[in-house]
């Protein structure tokens, strides 16, 4: 009994010793259990203490101080992207007039992904992703200062703009697989589903105030003035990867040629019946879900009769949703059955699809995309992080790269629907591809079980 009491003593001071030197910079790891110091079999360990209430954990993997770091290097990055994606448009559209040329500048840059991004993803295994980071975001730097002073010299033309879209998804493409990757060496894999949350709540937040900001800027300052401000966004990245402190890498140097490490990578997802589930999961539901927002003004102005306004608002509806859906799984932690929660997300997302279709109701169908954008960013991010979990680190780079071709087909998936709208006009053609989504995560819940128990 005295023994007993002992460790029980020993705890409590533990815990009191770790209460006063808890920082936001560091965190107590698990204490082993305490032994019964008159060598009988009883234990008393910190499990053993009565658990802790629920508590929202909306902000938890910031307390790891380079994690936050790459965070605020997300945020400036993404405010970057969409100031980009809006002042190129704008351009290429005030200088020419042509709505063929405008899709075509936007579809320049999603083109790299689906060539660029398995060879991003071997570069990314093969050289420091920090340093990786930096190079593309110094490479964008002088991209961006150069069509800067093409603006303000009054000397740019269609042409640069075009080149300047094109650099951009391919710096994109080298960019986004070493930025995921180094998610799981920064945080646990307890706060793994809050990371993922917290920077797609980034993302999604700068969705909806980034086009914003590029507009006034444009109204303010003019197209010159707007590549200037990604200018100071990109550096704000550099400076935010500079400070950044990244673990060493424990996976063994290879001398493998980059042919062989990308067929590694190709085999590695194929061969592996979990992570080649995963992937599939995250290229068809984007193929098939992501071409409403092109059709969206279809039904703003034929079926709706809402105009550019109610676009508008529409489009902020599924943005908003989107947001919401990523603070509240920041805020819940780490959840279990991950697996039940992406599919069900899936089928959430392709439901909402089919009776936003059929709505004639700008109030109902508003709470339609609302709820299209937290099914959307639920299975994304339930997605990202089981992949992010249960790959190798060795290997994640090339995963990703490969995963990064939803990035892609969206574009893809747009195409496709578009031809199919002008034949048989865009409810049905959604209508189609939300009960092909759903029918999609039924059939992965069917045959292939594991994923319903990936935690």
């Amino acid at each position: 009994m005295y023994g007993w009491t002992e460790a029980n003593t020993d705890t409590r001071r533990l815990l009191q010793r770790n209460k006063r030197e808890t920082t936001w910079d560091e965190f107590p790891q698990d204490t082993p259990a305490l032994e019964n110091t008159n060598g009988g079999a009883q234990t008393a360990t910190l499990e053993q203490a009565p658990p802790r209430r629920f508590r929202l954990q909306t902000f938890a993997s910031l307390r790891h101080r380079d994690f936050r770091y790459l965070w605020f290097a997300q945020l400036f990055t993404t405010a970057a992207m969409w100031i980009q994606m809006l002042t190129t448009g704008w351009m290429v559209y005030d200088m020419t007039g042509s709505a063929l040329l405008l899709g075509a500048v936007s579809g320049l840059r999603a083109i790299p992904s689906l060539i660029t991004s398995p060879i991003a993803g071997v570069v990314t295994d093969r050289m420091d992703r920090r340093v990786l980071m930096m190079i593309t975001q110094v490479i964008m730097l002088v991209a961006v200062l150069a069509m800067a002073a093409l603006i303000l010299t009054d000397v740019i033309a269609v042409w640069h703009v075009f080149t300047f879209s094109l650099v951009s998804g391919i710096v994109w493409t080298f960019n986004t697989p070493s930025r995921q990757s180094l998610v799981p060496n920064l945080v646990p894999k307890e706060d793994l589903l809050n990371a993922y949350s917290l920077n797609a709540a980034a993302f999604q937040s700068m969705a909806i105030a980034g086009p914003a900001i590029g507009g006034f800027m444009i109204a303010w300052f003019g197209t010159g003035g707007n590549f200037l401000m990604q200018a100071a966004a990109i550096l704000g990245v550099i400076g935010m990867v500079w400070i950044m402190r990244v673990p060493p890498r424990t996976a063994p140097l290879r001398k493998a040629s980059m042919r062989e490490d990308l067929a590694e990578g190709l085999k590695y997802v194929r061969n592996d019946k979990v992570v080649f589930g995963l992937v599939l999961i995250g290229i068809i539901p984007a193929f098939l879900s992501m071409p409403l927002r092109s059709l969206m003004p279809i039904f703003a102005i034929d079926i709706l009769d809402v105009g550019s306004v109610g676009l508008g608002i529409l489009m902020s509806a599924s943005g908003a949703g989107a947001l919401a859906g990523a603070i509240t799984l920041a805020s819940l932690g780490s959840l279990q059955r991950k697996g039940m929660f992406m599919l069900g997300a899936i089928v959430l997302t392709g439901t909402t699809m089919v009776v936003f279709s059929l709505s004639h109701w700008l109030a109902l169908s508003l709470v339609f995309m609302l709820f299209l954008g937290l099914g959307e960013m639920t299975y994304w991010s339930m997605n990202n992080t089981i992949l992010q979990t249960v790959v190798k680190d060795e290997l994640r780079g090339r995963v990703m790269s490969i995963y990064m071709l939803n990035q892609g087909m969206a574009p893809l998936g747009t195409l496709v629907a578009g031809a199919l709208a002008a034949a048989i006009g865009a409810p049905i053609v959604i209508v189609l591809m939300g009960a092909t989504t759903v029918a999609f995560a039924l059939a992965a819940a069917w045959r292939l079980p594991h994923m319903r128990r990936l935690t």
